[in-house]
C-alpha cells in the first residue's frame, strides 16, 4: 500500500482508520483483562507458531497442489474470468498471440498488476502444470488459483494456527494457581494486547492486499482507495511486512509472496 497526498484522501479512509482503532483498543482491553503474563504467553506462541509454519510455506503449497486444491479452485474461479475477458478469448487454445492479448487486457483493468510483474509471472508458473491443449481460460484460472493458494498458505493459514496456539497458551498460563494479578501486569497486558491486535489486523490487511493484487476489479475504485489511503492501515501493513519478512527469513522460508 502506497501513501498518497493527504488532500486526495477519500472520506472513507477515516472510517477504515476508525474501525482499526476500535479493533486495537478492544484487543488492548482484552489484554489488560487477561494480564501481562497470559497475554505475553499468547503473543509469543502466536508469533512463533505462525512464523514457523510460514517458514515452511513452500512445503504447504506443494502439499496443497498435490492434493488437487489448486485444480479444484481453478474450476471455481474460471467462470469469473468471463467478467474480465471475452468468452471467445477464454475458449481459445494457449498460443503466444492469444496469451499476450489476454495479458494485455488484464493489465488494462483497474488495479491490475503489471503484465511483467503480476499476471505474467503467475502465468509462467502455471504453464508448467497445465496439460497440452489447454485453453487460455484454463491457464489463467490455474494461475489465479495457484496465487490464491500460495497467499493463503503464507499468510492466512499461519495466522490462523498462531491464533489457535496463542489462545491455548493463554489458557494454560491463566490457569496457573500461583498467578497473581498486579497493576503493572495489567498495564503490560494492555500494551501486549494492543500489539497482538496490530499483528492480527496487519496480517488481515496484507492478505486482502495480496489477494486484491491478482484481481483487476474486485471492488469499486472509491472503496479500494479508502482502504489503500487509510493512514493507520498503511502503517500496520508496513510494520507487519517488515516483521513478517524477518520472521519468515529466520524460519527458513524462500517464498516471497504471490502478489
Amino acid at each position: 500500500m502506497e501513501g498518497r497526498s493527504p488532500v486526495a484522501t477519500p472520506p472513507g479512509s477515516w472510517v477504515v482508520d476508525g474501525a482499526l482503532v476500535a479493533v486495537l483498543l478492544a484487543s488492548a482491553w482484552r489484554g489488560a483483562r487477561r494480564g501481562g503474563l497470559a497475554t505475553l504467553a499468547g503473543l509469543a506462541a502466536m508469533v512463533a507458531s505462525a512464523a514457523w509454519l510460514a517458514g515452511r510455506a513452500d512445503d504447504v503449497i506443494a502439499w496443497a497442489a498435490a492434493r488437487g486444491l489448486v485444480t479444484g479452485l481453478a474450476r471455481l474461479v474460471e467462470p469469473w474470468l468471463a467478467a474480465w475477458l471475452p468468452a471467445d478469448l477464454l475458449r481459445a487454445p494457449v498460443q503466444p498471440a492469444t496469451l499476450l492479448r489476454a495479458l494485455d487486457l488484464l493489465a488494462r483493468g483497474a488495479g491490475a498488476p503489471s503484465v511483467e510483474d503480476g499476471w505474467g509471472r503467475l502465468v509462467r508458473e502455471a504453464a508448467r502444470t497445465i496439460p497440452p491443449g489447454a485453453t487460455v481460460g484454463e491457464l489463467l484460472a490455474t494461475a489465479l488459483a495457484g496465487a490464491v493458494i500460495a497467499d493463503l498458505c503464507l499468510y492466512a493459514v499461519p495466522l490462523a494456527l498462531g491464533l489457535v496456539l496463542g489462545a491455548v497458551a493463554r489458557r494454560i498460563v491463566a490457569s496457573l494457581p500461583a498467578l497473581r494479578r498486579t497493576p503493572w501486569e495489567r498495564w503490560l497486558g494492555l500494551l501486549l494486547g494492543g500489539c497482538e491486535g496490530a499483528i492480527v489486523a496487519g496480517g488481515v490487511l496484507v492478505l486482502v492486499h495480496q489477494l486484491r493484487g491478482h484481481v483487476p476489479t474486485p471492488f469499486g475504485a472509491s472503496g479500494w482507495d479508502a482502504l489503500e489511503q487509510a493512514r493507520l492501515a498503511t502503517w500496520l501493513v508496513a510494520g507487519w511486512q517488515a516483521l513478517w519478512s524477518r520472521l519468515t527469513a529466520a524460519a527458513g522460508s524462500s517464498w516471497e509472496g504471490a502478489g
